[in-house]
């Protein structure tokens, strides 16, 4: 187990990484490899699976690989990386805005954290595995942001080699499979903040609306 904490501060790293680096200006692969260079020089081994990295619209993707777009302010920033230890892989993930986040998505921020909350606060050895997402679920639905996350609630990591470093471990709604003791999983709370569209101009002038307040 020392090993996955270990891993797992290898990923804090990177992630402080992302952080500290990601400006206006930058361009996304530039702040791939500061991640990358923090991932290295904390110790971190060759990594299982590629840096995902995403900026301002690619972000509803979830999962993507790293640009030559540049950050700019007001920008949402999601990164998926994975520190590494004698092959024992800790995920890190993290979504962060370059300056105040628009209202949608701290809302949005919110609701997923209490999610992740609800879903480990019912982790214990034993039970099945649909069990830690059931307690998030109403939660989303009270929200208005309807009936499941993007992707799956989670997935098993250890021992993983490229191209991945899942295990057979599924964390969903209708998994049966087994917690027992000792296992590592990753949890996410996938929503993606949709772009919003821009006001609608007024049909009798050439000003655009005002928005309501």
């Amino acid at each position: 187990m020392w090993r996955i904490r270990r891993a797992g501060r290898h990923a804090d790293a990177g992630l402080d990484a992302a952080r500290e680096h990601a400006r206006p200006g930058v361009m996304e692969r530039r702040l791939a490899a500061e991640i990358e260079f923090a991932l290295r020089c904390s110790g971190s081994d060759y990594p299982s699976i590629p840096t995902e990295l995403t900026s301002g619209p690619r972000t509803v993707l979830g999962h993507g690989t790293p640009g030559d777009r540049v950050l700019e302010p007001g920008n949402l920033v999601h990164v998926e990386i994975g520190g590494v230890e004698a092959r024992y892989n800790a995920v890190g993930i993290q979504t962060f805005c370059l300056g105040d986040p628009p209202e949608a998505g701290a809302r949005l921020y919110e609701v997923a954290l209490a999610c992740l909350r609800a879903g480990l606060s019912a982790v214990e050895p034993g039970i099945e595995a649909r069990a830690v997402e059931a307690p998030a679920l109403p939660l989303l639905r009270d929200a208005g942001l309807g009936d499941g996350f993007k992707m799956r609630f989670g997935y098993g990591v250890g021992v993983g080699y490229p191209p991945t470093w899942l295990d057979p471990l599924e964390i969903t709604r209708t998994s049966t499979q087994p917690l027992v003791e000792g296992t590592t999983f990753v949890l996410h709370a996938l929503q993606p903040l949709m772009p919003q569209a821009p006001p609608a101009e007024d049909k009798h002038s050439s000003a655009p609306a005002e928005r309501s307040h």
